[in-house]
C-alpha cells in the first residue's frame, strides 16, 4: 500500500518523506552520541571502584530485566511488520510491548529504591538511573510519537512521511537497549 499522494490538496512525489527520514537519522545520530557518552561515563566510573556493586548496594537485576528486554526486542519485530504491512494491529502490538517495557522498568526501579539504591545513595545508583532513565525517556517519547503516527495513519490513510520518523526512532530505542543492557546489567566491559 502506498501513499495516496495527496496532502492538503496538493500532489506529493515519492520522495516527500525524505526530509523526515534525514531529520530523524540526524536526531538518531545525536542520540547515539549521547548514549555513547553516558556509557563511557559508566565504564569510567565503574573502573574507579574495586567492587562493583559497592558493598551494601544491590546488584542490578540482570535476569529480571531480561523480560523487559524481550518485550522491547519483540516490539522491534512488530514495528518492522507494521512498517512493512501497514496493518494497524501490528502498530497496536508494538505500543503494548513498549508500554510493558516501561511498566516493568518502573516496577524494577521501585524494587531497587526499596533496597536502598537511589539516585543520591551512591554514584553506583546515580549512573544507573541516568543511563536507564534516559533510555526510558526515549522509549516514552518513541511511544508517544508512534501512537500519534498510528492515529494519523488510521484517520488520514497516509503512510510514508508520517510513519517514517516514528518507526525509525523506535528502531533506535530498541537497538540501543541491548547495548545498555549488556554493558550495565551484565558488566561485560
Amino acid at each position: 500500500m502506498r501513499d495516496s499522494g495527496v496532502v492538503n490538496g496538493g500532489h506529493v512525489g515519492d520522495y516527500s518523506y525524505l526530509p523526515v527520514r534525514v531529520g530523524t537519522i540526524a536526531l538518531i545520530v545525536s542520540e547515539i552520541m549521547l548514549f555513547g557518552g553516558l556509557i563511557a561515563a559508566f565504564i569510567s566510573i565503574k573502573d574507579r571502584f574495586a567492587d562493583w556493586p559497592p558493598e551494601g548496594l544491590p546488584a542490578y537485576p540482570a535476569l529480571r530485566t531480561l523480560v523487559n528486554t524481550l518485550f522491547l526486542l519483540a516490539s522491534g519485530i512488530t514495528v518492522y511488520l507494521y512498517r512493512r504491512t501497514q496493518w494497524f494491529l501490528w502498530g497496536v502490538i508494538t505500543l503494548i510491548l513498549g508500554l510493558m517495557f516501561l511498566i516493568l522498568q518502573g516496577i524494577e526501579w521501585v524494587r531497587l529504591i526499596s533496597y536502598g539504591l537511589t539516585f543520591t545513595s551512591h554514584i553506583y545508583g546515580s549512573i544507573f538511573y541516568v543511563i536507564v532513565g534516559c533510555h526510558a525517556i526515549h522509549v516514552f517519547v518513541g511511544f508517544l510519537w508512534l501512537f500519534a503516527a498510528i492515529m494519523v495513519h488510521v484517520k488520514r490513510r497516509v503512510w510514508r512521511g508520517v510513519q517514517e520518523g516514528s518507526t525509525l526512532f523506535w528502531y533506535f530505542v530498541v537497538l540501543i537497549w541491548p547495548v545498555i543492557y549488556v554493558i550495565v546489567y551484565w558488566d561485560l566491559i
